[in-house]
C-alpha cells in the first residue's frame, strides 16, 4: 500500500483529527525557540544592564518575564498534549477504517471461492 493511500484510507474525522494533530505540531514547534528569547529576557531583567540596586528590585524585574515563561510553557504543554490526542485519535479511527475494508476483501473473496464450489 503507498502512502497516499494511507493518507486517503481514514474517514473525514481522522482526517480533521490528523489536520488538527498537526497544527498543533506546528504550535509547539514555533513555542520552543520561543522559550530560549524569553529565557533570554529574564535573565537580562535579573542581571542584565539595568539591573536593580536591590533584590526586591530584581525580583520585581523578573516576574513579568517569569510569568510570561510559565505561561508559553503551559501553552506548549497544552498543544504537545493536543498533538499526541489528535495522531492517536486519528491512527485508532485510520487502523479501524483499514481493518474493516480488509475484512470486507476477505468476505468477498471468501464468497467467491465458496460459489465456485
Amino acid at each position: 500500500m503507498s502512502t497516499g493511500a494511507l493518507f486517503r484510507a481514514p474517514p473525514p474525522r481522522g482526517r480533521a483529527l490528523y489536520a488538527l494533530g498537526t497544527a498543533a505540531a506546528a504550535g509547539h514547534g514555533v513555542a520552543m525557540p520561543l522559550f530560549g528569547l524569553f529565557l533570554g529576557e529574564l535573565i537580562h531583567a535579573g542581571n542584565g544592564a539595568d539591573a536593580a540596586a536591590t533584590p526586591a528590585d530584581a525580583l520585581s524585574a523578573t516576574a513579568a518575564v517569569a510569568w510570561r515563561l510559565l505561561l508559553l510553557g503551559a501553552v506548549a504543554g497544552g498543544l504537545a498534549g493536543a498533538q499526541v490526542v489528535c495522531f492517536r485519535t486519528a491512527v485508532t479511527q485510520t487502523s479501524a477504517c483499514l481493518r474493516r475494508r480488509a475484512m470486507d476483501s476477505l468476505r468477498m473473496l471468501l464468497a467467491r471461492c465458496h460459489r465456485s464450489l
